[in-house]
């Protein structure tokens, strides 16, 4: 299968998100498939020779205040790219970039969100599937573990074992009332989780700690 990584970080960058994309082109190009990444341009023209496989580097800018982060510039080099590969998807539909209602209205349409690389701290992609009422089948680690509570709001897997994923995303489209279920429950679970409730988390464990000093010196 020919697939297409569309990442906003890939090596010789040092973060999650630079790892995850890795992660995910080396498994695909073990079993044989043409992984392709895009990704924003770097300064060193050999960053990419240990690669899985091909990487697409689109035109980048520094970002003022912290120059090793490259931001990339819209450019007609991922269309290029991926046209090639739409063969192996028939039927399918690049609607490109979508955002606020017409991208809720996208992310809520399926009938399972599937997320597989067991590497993800935060996890978004699966606060939005939740929020979106869209059942979520996800791996036993990392973000999942704090999100998803396994048969009630989601189900999880154990990382790396293809047949226990699959038999989890057949699992809700065997059973109706399943799939009925998890969404709303995932939906509700996360309901609180808002970047202003959020925002203020991590400040909590700081200020119990003043609290206390405060109520020693007294």
């Amino acid at each position: 299968m020919r697939v297409v990584i569309v990442t906003e970080s890939f090596p010789p960058d040092v973060n999650g998100v630079a790892h995850c994309a890795l992660q995910t082109a080396r498994p695909l190009a073990r079993r044989g498939h043409t992984p392709l990444v895009t990704a924003p341009a770097v300064a060193d023209p050999a960053a990419d020779a240990d690669a899985p496989r091909a990487v697409v580097r689109v035109p980048s800018l520094p970002l003022p205040g912290c120059p090793r982060v490259r931001v990339a510039l819209p450019s007609r080099r991922i269309a290029v790219a991926t046209a090639a590969r739409r063969a192996d998807l028939p039927g399918a539909r690049f609607p490109g970039r979508r955002t606020g209602t017409g991208l809720a209205r996208i992310f809520a349409s399926p009938d399972v969100f599937v997320r597989t690389g067991p590497y993800e701290t935060f996890c978004r992609t699966v606060q939005e599937a939740m929020a979106s009422g869209v059942p979520v089948v996800a791996p036993a680690a990392g973000g999942p573990l704090n999100l998803v509570d396994h048969g009630r709001t989601g189900l999880l897997v154990a990382p790396g074992d293809p047949d226990a994923l699959r038999g989890a995303v057949a699992a809700p489209a065997a059973a109706p009332g399943t799939r009925a279920a998890l969404g709303p429950a995932g939906r509700a679970a996360v309901e609180g989780r808002t970047g202003e409730a959020l925002g203020g988390e991590p400040t909590g464990p700081y200020l119990e700690v003043l609290r206390e000093r405060t109520a020693v010196a007294a």
